[in-house]
């Protein structure tokens, strides 16, 4: 795997885990449901907040590949080939 999309790929899972988290902690401490149907609200919610999660961290995933392989060339030098034979 490059060094582009390992950085990508990193950056992506970590925003998908922060988007999920930070969503979940909203809806409880958020007082955004009534505390007297606070886990049959959030567990309906949980499936649409995950949807959002994800594609949070493919658009942060998919703007950093595209903005890496804008910035660094990723193509193997002739010393990585050496070492490769």
């Amino acid at each position: 795997m490059t060094r582009n999309r390992i950085i990508a790929i990193s950056s992506g899972g970590i925003i998908t885990v922060a988007t999920f988290v930070a969503g979940l902690w909203l809806m409880i401490y958020g007082n955004m449901f009534p505390d007297s149907d606070l886990i049959f609200l959030v567990s309906m919610a949980i499936s649409p907040l995950a949807v959002v999660s994800v594609i949070a961290g493919f658009l942060v995933w998919w703007i950093f590949l595209f903005l890496l392989t804008l910035i660094w060339n990723d193509s193997p030098t002739e010393q990585g080939d050496e070492l490769n034979k």
